[in-house]
């Protein structure tokens, strides 16, 4: 609701400045037309003027009664001229005046629309700024030890590693690049099958990437039927990777190695059925 308010009064905010921005340029425009226009009036009058004060010379061949008649023509031509100027000057005042009042209206709905902004603005900086901060404050600490721990088991100083990669999984259970790093040094480097299955059982636990997860789940299965000849916790691990991450290499893969499974328990029970040794 708050939403769509502040989206009506945006929309009213620009539509205002924008008519009244429209209406400025108008009057403006206007106002100069006119002034262009009474200065043209003003030279037309005097050129008027001269020739009118030109062809009332007195000649001598004039009678007194034409001379009555030319002065009466220059006394209606000057309250034309007095007319339209009078009138020039009201539409320049109008003009004035709503070109004034247009500006005032633009500058006020400007300011506001400019204050608006710059407050819905400052909330979304100032609420990125304090994610950013409670992400320093919280999490940078942790970060950067756990890429010391990182560091230092790809030099071999595998000890004061592991100590700095147990604390940072202690004080943040989502730290899986650690725990990762916890279990393959157990696996690949230690070859410690026993402690590794349990470190990659605490990592899949940890909210990790849904592909990460999924090579991990796989290299878990690999070490207990490979390196711990057990067969039932490897099936419950694929049989879930292949439920809840069919559509990934890692979910395929699983896919397989149960079809594979199911296939050779299909080929002993019709050995088995058929009294004939079973090569399972």
């Amino acid at each position: 609701m708050l939403l769509a308010v502040r989206l009506f009064i945006y929309l009213s905010l620009l539509f205002g400045t924008l008519w009244f921005g429209y209406a400025t340029y108008r009057d403006y425009s206007l106002l100069m037309i006119d002034a262009v226009g009474s200065e043209s009036e003003s030279q037309k009058k005097a050129e008027m003027e001269t020739r009118l004060q030109k062809a009332v010379e007195p000649k001598a061949e004039d009678t007194p009664e034409d001379e009555a008649g030319i002065i009466d023509l220059s006394l209606m031509v000057d309250e034309e001229e007095d007319y339209r100027a009078i009138r020039v000057n009201k539409n320049v005042s109008r003009h004035y005046v709503r070109l004034i009042g247009n500006t005032i209206a633009f500058c006020v709905l400007l300011t506001i629309a400019g204050f608006l902004c710059a407050q819905d603005f400052g909330d979304v900086l100032r609420f990125r700024m304090n994610q950013k901060i409670q992400y320093v404050d919280e999490a940078s600490e942790l970060n950067e030890d756990a890429e010391k721990g990182i560091y230092l088991m790809k030099r071999g100083k595998h000890q004061g590693a592991l100590e700095i990669l147990r604390k940072v999984v202690e004080q943040n259970p989502d730290a899986w690049e650690a725990q990762l790093c916890i279990a393959e040094h157990y696996d690949r480097t230690k070859e410690n099958w026993t402690q590794a299955v349990s470190e990659y059982e605490d990592l899949l636990q940890m909210e990790m990437p849904a592909e990460k997860w999924g090579w991990t789940a796989i290299r878990l299965c690999n070490i207990y039927t490979g390196k711990l000849n057990e067969i039932g916790r490897p099936l419950l691990i694929l049989k879930k990777l292949a439920i809840e991450l069919p559509h990934t290499p890692a979910g395929v893969k699983a896919q397989k190695r149960l079809a594979m499974v199911e296939a050779a328990r299909a080929a002993a029970r019709s050995q088995a059925e058929l009294g004939g040794p079973s090569g399972v």
